[in-house]
């Protein structure tokens, strides 16, 4: 009962402080200097120490090629090797960390992102004799080594995943090469989209205060300007600035995409798409199905987008609304605002019931004093963000800026969930090995906190403006997810089909291929689209990490299971949740879901009890809706 009323107490505070900012400040000047990573103290003293570690790193990769030829001629042997690969691992993904994020918080120094690219090289093309030593062991030596030595019994699935992919690994000599030439010939894409984003000189907005806003690096404050005008310039104006270089984005996709597919068919696949959703143990057929099937019920999202848009000219007297009204609050209710103290302390409040490990491991990330959050903004910084780290190292979040919007506070508990999942992993002492799996188990988890963030504050909330404003948020921001990544996800398949069969050549095939996929899902990309047809320039993550889209199908359909099961029975879930957070990626997803969640990823009524949810969130929205728009 306490509990409650500090909770209360809370809320309570954000309903007097929050809407009434004139001149809202989300990261108080004299904090600013706290919320940056602290390199000396999580990795290394300086870059010329990293230098030195990374030869201490290189001396471990050669311990490890001493097993060349020999990893399965003992029991002793293969479990030395697979141990030792767990250490380099480790190093090797403390390297990775500290060369990203140290280019991320400034790309100017675009040397860290090259010898970033030479690390992986190097490590990937010394280390591969192991994959394929593993997978050349037959089963009846593996039954005699493992009696040998029964450790070996950990390391099971680690085998049986190597040996899953014999019929896609080229001999030794081959995938060596291929390890030291394969950054050269993908990671540069991605490095000229960032540079291109870099050099456009994007318009800035000017405020009726005078104050001028970037429709790049500010398109958040823009988006929920309380001036129309301000929003429908920064919307269109963000498109069209873009588009200047719209032939150049166009040449790094088309490339990249034919660079993906010409190294997995020389594994032995199809294309990329294949070897992508096979790593994930998905297919190409279960994906496309999928796809469709939420395609099919696309008229649940146009249910959710007509009626919010009626609200809106109900509220707002428009004669017609547009896209960019659908955020920047009313005059009755502005937008609004967490400053990082508060949100810090509203998302301790959401996780508390997963458990006080979990909330201590979101404590620790959230708390300044500790140097693991990066979200100043400032020039020369990496667009995006996200969380970075690996289990055994140290994790850290790191954003091109926080503005103290909902939207903010949403991608921090998210990024949090997926910092806190390592953590959790670490000192649960998994195998290294088992530290990474298919990224829609870690993309659910994270979601599923989204979904905790908008439904507390909604639960919490007495104002009835405000209460309508959170349940959008749990509705638009993630909740319906499972629509936003499967037309991106549709989108970016579409594109490698097109490229394949050469139907994709140019900018403006991407334009209409992207406007007809878009407009089968939203009511919005018909209604503009100039705007929407070039949505494609701005999916980051089809540069950075192809395919990776998929994982927020899965994933949101998984956190909205997670929803469900967590109201019907808060402590059972949450115990079982964590469990399955700490356990790694030891085993095949299906493995997994069943044993800690009961949960059949391939059960039809996941996607349905999701859309019977979400249809039940949206009658409650109307019906609020209706208590304002009647009056």
């Amino acid at each position: 009962m306490k509990k409650a009323l500090v909770l209360l107490i809370i809320i309570g505070s954000y309903a007097s402080n929050v809407f009434t900012q004139d001149n809202f400040i989300a990261i108080p000047k004299e904090e600013r200097t706290k919320y940056h990573i602290n390199f000396i103290k999580l990795f290394y003293s300086s870059p010329e120490a990293e230098r030195q570690s990374y030869s201490s790193l290189k001396e471990m990769i050669t311990r490890l090629e001493g097993f060349k030829g020999k990893v399965a001629n003992s029991g002793t042997n293969l479990l030395s090797a697979l141990v030792l690969d767990d250490s380099i691992t480790v190093q090797y993904s403390l390297h990775d960390a500290y060369l990203y994020l140290s280019f991320a918080v400034n790309t100017k120094e675009a040397v860290i992102s090259d010898y970033e690219s030479e690390l992986i090289a190097e490590v990937n093309s010394r280390t591969q004799f192991l994959q394929t030593e593993l997978m050349q062991i037959s089963e009846d030596n593996l039954t005699r080594l493992m009696k040998e030595k029964p450790e070996l019994n950990s390391y099971l699935f680690e085998i049986e995943s190597a040996q899953r992919l014999q019929h896609h690994t080229l001999p030794l000599n081959e995938e060596e090469r291929l390890g030291n030439i394969s950054p050269s010939i993908t990671d540069w894409q991605y490095e000229l989209y960032q540079n291109l984003i870099t050099h456009i000189n994007f318009t800035k907005v000017k405020t009726e205060s005078g104050e001028e806003l970037n429709v790049w690096s500010q398109r958040g404050t823009i988006m929920n300007n309380p001036d129309r005008n301000v929003r429908e310039s920064g919307f269109k104006f963000r498109f069209s600035d873009i588009a200047k270089q719209k032939d150049l984005f166009a040449f790094a996709l088309i490339k990249l995409i034919k660079a993906k597919d010409a190294l997995s068919q020389l594994h032995n696949y199809k294309d990329y798409a294949e070897e992508s959703y096979f790593s994930r143990y998905l297919s190409v057929s279960g994906v496309r199905d999928l796809l469709n099937k939420v395609e099919e019920k696309t008229s649940v999202l146009k249910k959710f987008e007509t009626i919010r848009a009626r609200h809106i000219k109900n509220i707002t007297g428009y004669d017609d609304v547009n896209y960019w009204d659908l955020s920047g609050g009313t005059t009755k209710s502005p937008v609004p605002r967490f400053e990082i103290s508060q949100a810090t302390k509203i998302i301790l409040n959401v996780i508390h019931p997963l458990g006080t490990e979990y909330e201590s491991e979101m404590a620790a990330l959230l708390d300044p004093s500790n140097g693991r959050l990066d979200i100043v903004s400032g020039d020369n910084r990496l667009s995006g963000g996200g969380g970075v780290g690996f289990p055994g190292i140290p994790n850290v979040f790191y954003s091109q800026g926080y503005e103290g919007f909902y939207k903010d506070m949403s991608i921090l508990i998210h990024e949090g969930g997926h910092v806190a999942h390592f953590q959790l992993m670490g000192k649960n002492n998994i195998k290294p090995v088992y530290g990474t799996g298919p990224n829609y188990f870690s993309e659910s988890f994270a979601i599923f906190n989204e979904l905790l963030l908008a439904d507390y504050l909604y639960k919490n909330e007495k104002d009835i403006s405000n209460k309508i404003f959170y349940l959008e948020q749990f509705l638009d921001v993630k909740g319906l997810e499972v629509f936003r990544a499967a037309q991106e996800s549709q989108l970016e398949q579409s594109i490698h089909d097109g490229v394949a069969s050469n139907k994709i050549q140019n900018a403006d095939d991407l334009d209409t291929l992207t406007l007809n996929i878009f407009s089968k899902y939203s009511i919005w990309p018909k209604k503009h689209p100039d705007e929407f047809k070039e949505t494609w320039m701005v999916s980051r993550l089809m540069y950075e990490d192809p395919m990776y889209l998929i994982n927020y199908v899965y994933g949101a359909l998984l956190s909205l299971k997670y929803y469900e099961m967590f109201n019907k029975d808060p402590i059972g879930f949450s115990t079982k949740y964590l469990s399955l957070m700490r356990n790694g990626f030891n085993d095949t997803p299906s493995v997994l879901l069943k044993n800690f969640l009961n949960i059949d990823l391939n059960d039809p009524h996941l996607l349905n009890d999701a859309m019977d949810l979400l249809d039940k969130k949206i009658d409650d929205l109307q019906k609020l809706y209706s208590t304002i728009d009647n009056h």
